[in-house]
Order: structure tokens, then C-alpha cells, then sequence
């Protein structure tokens, strides 16, 4: 049974083939008369609200032929009378598979322990590995558009060096930023506030999986020496959903403006860099509007992508022939 739980769950290879399949799937009509989910119900949880996974998956699900059932706390009786378990495997002897969106990445675990059925993670507080797929691709498909050198294939264009740089929250988005860049070889510096960095064990694991080991991946206070040479530069939110009760907002704001990408940002990376966000962003704190909606921005490609990935590992992973 092919979960997406995390990151890890893929591999260099078996990423480089979904890549290739989504150029194939987006560009070239590939799956669109294909019918992989004919006759299978799936359930989108959604525990937290979404437009870019709640769409995606429920236009790749019925575009693969399959039908969609949403379910979650707001419209059953999960953690309000009954537990997890029999929640769980009651849903799986109903549906062929599970894309969920929730708090914990435990619930994730459980989900998959008790269904039966393949699980796919949407987002979690601790990785969003759907999202580390798009962005790879994403990457790939602007240098393949743009005519760059060595980009006809995902193999080939990541074949090469490449440096990315994220600024902010060492978030679950930087998790799985972490373990794409690890599985492709990329080298990635995150640059983030003091107490804000990334959680230390993804970094080792990223380390340790990285063909370049710790110079592969590095973690830093200071957003210039994060940025130079960086041809993709990357932020997210600086509060995440679910933090808000949390985390004060004028206190985030001051310790977080260094590293607001702005035009000076993107001018001190590499020239031709592209600046990327998951969405929704804010702008003025994370990133200037300028940024956001100007030339280098590929952040409604991104969003697009989200679409694609996710037909290719529906496709190709979890419901594999």
C-alpha cells in the first residue's frame, strides 16, 4: 500500500519520475483520457480550511474517474464522541483511499494504521509533502519554459547544480522544502530568526540524505548570505495556520522583518531568480506586493502545480497499476 505520509516516503528516483510524469500530464495530455480511480471513492478530510489542496485533489480525483466524499470534524462526530480508531476503520471499509489536511502529523499515522487504505498527507504541522512535489516541479518547469540548458527532462535539469534559498519560519513547508532539496541534490539555505529555525532532526535527515551532506544544507541568522547566488527564492507565512492564538503579531512582525523578501532581496540572488510562496501570503510582511505580483513571481504556476502533482501521485504512487 503506497501511503504519502512524508517526504521520505519518496525517494530521488521515484521523484524524478512523478516530475516527469506531471511535464507529461501537464504539457502533453498524458492521463487525459486515463480512468486510474474508475469506480473508487476517496475521502478528503479537511480539518483546516484550504483552497489549494481542497481543489486540487477533488478536481485530480474526478478527472482520474474517481468520486469524492468529504469528511472531517465539522460534518461528523471525530473527537466529539468518537475515537479515531473506529473513525478511521469505518472510513476505510467505505472508501478506496484518504487525502487529509490536519493538525498533527500523528493523525496522519493513526489514519493510516487503522483505514486500510492508502493516505495521502495534505498538509500537517510538521511536513506538506504534496507541496515540496509542486515546488520542485515548479522550479524545473520555468527553467524548462525559459530554454535554459540540460531542462528537457527532471533528470537532467537536476542532474546539475542548483541553490535555493527560504526566508522565515522554519515551518513544516521548510520541512518538506528541506527533504525535496536533499532527495534532488539541491542546495538549500534557509535563513531563519533565532529560536524560529527548522526542526533539527528534518535538518539531519536532510543532511544525512543530501549527496553533499551538511554543505548541502544549511541553516542561518542572516537572510544576504542565504540569498546570494540563490536562483529560487522562497518564504511562507511568518504565522502559521493555527498560530494566531498563539503568537503575537506585532512581536512576529519585528523579529521577522529581516527577512521580508523585497526588491533588494530578489537583486542580491542569482540573476533571472524566481520567487516562490505557498499561498496565502500576506503581503507586506513576508514579501512585498512588488514581488508577489511582479515578473519573477511564479507563485500562481505553483499553485497551478498543485493540481498537476496531485493527479501524478494519485496516478502514479498510491494507486499505481
Amino acid at each position: 500500500m503506497a501511503h504519502l505520509l512524508d517526504d521520505r516516503d519518496l525517494n530521488g528516483d521515484t521523484r524524478l519520475d512523478l516530475l516527469d510524469a506531471t511535464w507529461a500530464t501537464k504539457h502533453e495530455g498524458a492521463l487525459h483520457d486515463a480512468r486510474p480511480l474508475s469506480g473508487k471513492h476517496l475521502a478528503v478530510v479537511m480539518a483546516k480550511p484550504s483552497l489549494r489542496t481542497r481543489v486540487s485533489f477533488t478536481v485530480a480525483i474526478r478527472d482520474l474517474g474517481g468520486d469524492v466524499v468529504e469528511v472531517g470534524a465539522h460534518n461528523t462526530k471525530l473527537g466529539k464522541g468518537e475515537e479515531m480508531e473506529e473513525w478511521a476503520g469505518v472510513l476505510g471499509r467505505m472508501v478506496q483511499g484518504i487525502v487529509a489536511r490536519v493538525h498533527a502529523q500523528a493523525e496522519l499515522e493513526a489514519l493510516a494504521a487503522h483505514s486500510g487504505v492508502p493516505v495521502i498527507n495534505a498538509l500537517s504541522d510538521r511536513l506538506h509533502p504534496c507541496q515540496g512535489l509542486a515546488d520542485a516541479f515548479t522550479a524545473w518547469e520555468a527553467a524548462r519554459l525559459a530554454g535554459q540548458p540540460d531542462s528537457a527532462s527532471a533528470r537532467a535539469y537536476y542532474g546539475r547544480p542548483h541553490r535555493w534559498a527560504y526566508l522565515g519560519d522554519g515551518n513544516n513547508v521548510a520541512h518538506s522544502l528541506l527533504l525535496t532539496a536533499a532527495d534532488l541534490g539541491v542546495v538549500l539555505t534557509l535563513a531563519c530568526p533565532p529560536g524560529h529555525e527548522p526542526d533539527a532532526t528534518i535538518v539531519q535527515a536532510a543532511r544525512a540524505h543530501h549527496p553533499a551532506g551538511a554543505d548541502g544544507i544549511r541553516v542561518v541568522h542572516e537572510a544576504g548570505s542565504a540569498v546570494a547566488g540563490a536562483e529560487l527564492v522562497y518564504t511562507d507565512t511568518w504565522i502559521s495556520m493555527g498560530q494566531e492564538s498563539t503568537r503575537d503579531a506585532a512581536t512576529i512582525r519585528a523579529r521577522f522583518a529581516p527577512y521580508r523578501v523585497d526588491g533588494a532581496v530578489m537583486a542580491a540572488a542569482a540573476p533571472g531568480a524566481i520567487f516562490m510562496h505557498c499561498l496565502p501570503a500576506q503581503p507586506g510582511d513576508e514579501v512585498t506586493a512588488q514581488v508577489l505580483r511582479g515578473p519573477a513571481s511564479r507563485v500562481l504556476d505553483q499553485a497551478e502545480n498543485r493540481l498537476w502533482t496531485s493527479k501524478t501521485i494519485l496516478a502514479h504512487h498510491c494507486f499505481a497499476p
